[in-house]
């Protein structure tokens, strides 16, 4: 069948959107970071993300722990008995400290009233696109038609950091590639209701005491994301991608350290560099 029958016939929920057969017809901001790549994290390995395995991070763990703490106290509580084994200590008695530490900052966030009205619209709202000619698929934390979108974050700090592929200090924002998660989203929704909406991230952190706020990221940035995401897409599809994902090559990539196959001993120059990857 061919993939636009396909998509046609297969129905994206918030339930399935993750599902293997979601993920094959559909990029995703996630996926096409991990392919791609982006300015602060340039040089993906094209197979790692294809072929290697998906790990479960305590990071990953507990950003949906967070997402489901503001979604629904049913979402939250789903989640908890979903994940339990990863959330409560080996004992059975108690939570993680990780746990309790996100528990502070959620009940922290949740009193301010205005930090709360930026998730007060929809919770995972689904869309599907096509940006480049390529199939999209998105997920949104908060989506408030006619109004904007705000994706939740849960992140280490909100202090500017220093990128070494960039030779300069950026904001989590830029580090993370949250503009091109924020220009895919608005290009979706605009193809879906014409509409170009505020996008926002409304983020907590994982200080003592916590930090906090709401961040609406500007439409330049958010333009210059979309047109790396089209270059991108244009310059290797992902049709090509598939067919034959290219290996980064480098030490720090596990995918790439456990195919490695030794030609025989390195020069010292070849160690050296191969030590800077």
């Amino acid at each position: 069948m061919p993939e636009t029958q396909a998509q046609e016939a297969f129905v994206l929920t918030p339930e399935n959107y993750y599902s293997e057969k979601a993920n094959v017809l559909y990029l995703s901001n996630s996926l096409f970071k991990s392919v791609y790549g982006m300015p602060a994290a340039p040089y993906p390995c094209e197979a790692a993300a294809l072929l290697g395995e998906k790990e479960r991070t305590e990071a990953l763990l507990i950003g949906g722990y967070v997402d489901a703490a503001f979604e629904s106290d049913d979402a939250f509580k789903k989640f908890v008995e979903e994940n339990e084994s990863d959330l409560k200590l080996k004992s059975g008695k108690g939570f993680y400290q990780f746990v309790k530490d996100a528990d502070k900052a959620i009940a922290r966030a949740k009193r301010d009233p205005v930090f709360m009205s930026y998730l007060s619209g929809q919770h995972q709202a689904v869309m599907t696109g096509e940006i480049a000619g390529h199939p999209f698929k998105i997920k949104m934390d908060d989506y408030q038609p006619g109004v904007q979108i705000t994706d939740l974050k849960y992140v280490k700090s909100a202090q500017e950091e220093f990128n070494e592929f960039l030779k300069r200090r950026v904001t989590f924002v830029e580090n993370y590639g949250y503009d091109i998660q924020g220009a895919i989203y608005r290009e979706i929704v605009r193809q879906n209701t014409g509409l170009v909406l505020p996008f926002n991230i409304a983020y907590i952190t994982k200080e003592d005491p916590v930090d906090f706020g709401v961040v609406t990221i500007p439409d330049e940035m958010l333009n210059e994301a979309l047109e790396f995401v089209e270059l991108s897409l244009t310059a290797r599809p992902m049709a090509q991608v598939r067919q034959a994902p290219h290996r980064c090559g480098r030490r720090s990539c596990k995918f790439c350290r456990d195919q490695q196959v030794l030609k025989g001993p390195y020069t010292y120059e070849e160690f050296e560099a191969r030590a800077r990857t």
